[in-house]
């Protein structure tokens, strides 16, 4: 642990002192440190338990909104990116990569000032990822940090592919009265592209619907009478153990079409 807390040279870290912040604004409000202290079980000490949430008695627990745990999840990406390239430069190793879960902490860590305030935050952060999960870049990470999904997919395609199966999956619930069945509509899904991605050209948006017209995986689901497809294949695509499915197919299209 003390050989990569020397490895990792946090410039992009508050000065001692100093409130954390990310592009120039505070990570959190100044007032969130200031109300009326309220204190949760920490996780226990045992070596099962993430570094980032390891204590033992009780810690200060921390309401979070959805925008401070967004900002949290974007600065600590940003930290990480920035932090890999330094050391892919320094040591000559390009496919250098630090695992999130070790990075998190020592971000924590650093930013948050010592090991208590880190399992602090840690805590609080692990609590908001898990309410805020509805929301694709938020479930994205703590699946990253849970070892649950491949960092890889943090990258622009994989991140569009994530949104997708993200998205459809709501699709799916709220048409079905709640219920997630693994089907949608062909329409359903051309709709659902287009709302994703209101920006793009008329050009690129027919590449998108065209690549999902093409592929054999909305083909083969949809028959020759019927007009539903799977959109489960969005998170085996996502994880990259299939061939691509035509949410992969459309998400790469969509990353690089303008």
């Amino acid at each position: 642990a003390a050989a990569q807390r020397q490895r990792l040279a946090p410039e992009w870290a508050a000065a001692p002192g100093d409130a954390a912040t990310w592009r120039g604004a505070p990570l959190l409000p100044a007032t969130r440190t200031m109300a009326q202290p309220r204190f949760v079980a920490a996780r226990g000490a045992a070596e099962s338990v993430p570094r980032y949430l390891r204590a033992n008695g009780l810690v200060r627990a921390h309401d979070m909104s959805k925008q401070e745990t967004e900002r949290l999840v974007r600065a600590c990406w940003a930290a990480k990116a920035k932090e890999e390239a330094r050391l892919r430069r320094e040591e000559a190793d390009e496919g250098l990569v630090l695992p999130l879960a070790d990075f998190f902490w020592e971000w924590l860590r650093t930013t948050f000032g010592g090991p208590g305030q880190a399992v602090e935050w840690g805590s609080a952060i692990a609590l908001a990822l898990q309410r805020y999960s509805y929301d694709a870049d938020v479930d994205v990470f703590l699946r990253c940090l849970q070892g649950r999904l491949p960092e890889e997919v943090y990258s622009r395609g994989g991140l569009v592919v994530a949104r997708l199966e993200h998205g459809l999956s709501q699709r799916d619930r709220a048409l079905s009265g709640g219920q997630t069945t693994g089907f949608l509509t062909v329409d359903d899904i051309r709709s659902y592209v287009r709302e994703a991605f209101p920006h793009k050209s008329r050009a690129a948006m027919t590449a998108v619907l065209a690549s999902l017209a093409i592929d054999p995986a909305v083909q083969a689901a949809a028959g020759p009478a019927a007009t539903s497809a799977r959109h489960r294949a969005l998170a085996t695509a996502a994880r990259g153990d299939v061939a691509p499915s035509f949410a992969s197919t459309a998400a790469a299209t969509a990353a690089t079409a303008g």
